[in-house]
C-alpha cells in the first residue's frame, strides 16, 4: 500500500468523522500496489448515509483529508453495505480489491 502511515492514520481519522461510526473504508486502484508510481488516492466508504447527507459528508471529507495531507487528487465512492445489484463497475473492483483502512 503506497500511503504513509501518517497519511493512512488522517484518512481514517476523517472518514470517521464525516460518515458514522460504522462505516467501512477501503483503498483500491493504483496506491494499493506497491510496484507502481504516483496516481490518484481512490477511497471506497460503505455508508448508510444517503441524499444530501451522503453529499455533504463525501464534499467535507476529500477537503478535510487534502487540508491534512496536501493537494492531491482524491477520488471516493460510496454504496451502501446492503447493494449487490446492478453495482457501477468501479464500486465492484473496490470491493474485490480495496483494502480495508
Amino acid at each position: 500500500m503506497r500511503l504513509s502511515e501518517s497519511e493512512r492514520l488522517s484518512i481514517t481519522s476523517v472518514i470517521k468523522l464525516h460518515f458514522e461510526p460504522e462505516a467501512r473504508l477501503f483503498l483500491f486502484g493504483s496506491r494499493v500496489d506497491d510496484t507502481k508510481h504516483g496516481g490518484d488516492i481512490d477511497l471506497y466508504v460503505e455508508t448508510c448515509l444517503k441524499g444530501e447527507k451522503l453529499i455533504r459528508a463525501k464534499l467535507c471529507a476529500i477537503s478535510d483529508i487534502q487540508r491534512r495531507i496536501g493537494d492531491q487528487k482524491i477520488d471516493l465512492v460510496t454504496s451502501s453495505p446492503e447493494s449487490s445489484h446492478d453495482l457501477p463497475l468501479v464500486i465492484q473492483r473496490a470491493r474485490q480489491m480495496g483494502i480495508a483502512l
